[in-house]
Parts: C-alpha cells; structure tokens; sequence
C-alpha cells in the first residue's frame, strides 16, 4: 500500500510539473540574449536570406531567431530546437493572430508584435532598450 501511494505521488508531480516544464522552454535565453519570433507561411527563402544577410546585427544584439513554417522551425540556435520549444513557439504565435514576428527582450518579456517582418524596426526598437543602451556604452 505505501508503494501504490508513493508511485502515485510521484505520478501526480510528474504529471503537474510537465506542462510547466513544456511551457518554459524560452527561459533558457532569459537574461542572455533575445529572441525573435517568426512565421512565414510562405516566402521562407526570402526571410531567410533577410536573416542570414542580417547576421552581424543579429549577433551585435544578442538575437536568437526562430523562424516557423510548415515544413518546421529554423533557427540560428538549430541545436536548441526541440518538440516542446517547437511546441512553445506555435503557442506564442497562437496567442498572437496577425503577427508574423514577436521580439521577447532579455528580461523575458513580450517587446514586439510585429504584423510584418522588418528587421530595421525590430532593431531600431532593441537599440531604444535599457540593457541594450548599456551594451553599446560598454567598451
């Protein structure tokens, strides 16, 4: 009897910490870089090109990309990507009708929805950040 209460016990916070486990997969980039979230369902050649030609202001702002589509998500981070960030990633996009792009700051927090992918305004907006404006004054 003390097994059957202990196995399900441990079921029970399995099963309760589960989600919050799935639903966390960002926090990894918390306070260490930023991220940005894109849908293309289609035009996912010319997104890519804008974000590999983009690169070195990628990397100036500390930027993670995840760019999702119907063939599955690209990154600059492909060793990140997994079936629960995946999932995390189209729950975002999910929350967010209209928007082809959503930038989350370091901190976490939601900074941008963007309605079209422009990497000039999602920089510009970066630029204006706090933590950014540190970053810039830092030799």
């Amino acid at each position: 009897m003390h097994r059957l209460c202990l196995f399900l016990t441990t079921l029970a916070l399995t099963v309760s910490a589960s989600p919050a486990l799935a639903a966390d997969q960002l926090a990894q980039y918390q306070w260490q870089q930023r991220v940005l979230i894109i849908r293309a369902n289609e035009n996912v050649g010319a997104i890519r090109m804008m974000l590999d030609q983009n690169q070195q202001a990628i990397n100036e702002r500390d930027l993670v990309w995840f760019l999702l589509s119907p063939s599955g998500v690209q990154s600059n981070r492909e060793a990140d990507v997994t079936p629960a960030l995946q999932q995390q990633i189209q729950n975002l996009l999910e929350e967010s009708p209209g928007a082809a792009a959503i930038l989350i700051g370091k901190d976490g927090t939601i900074k941008g929805r963007y309605s079209e992918l422009d990497l000039d305004v999602a920089f510009g907006l970066i630029d204006t950040m706090p933590i950014r404006k540190r970053e810039m004054s830092d030799p």
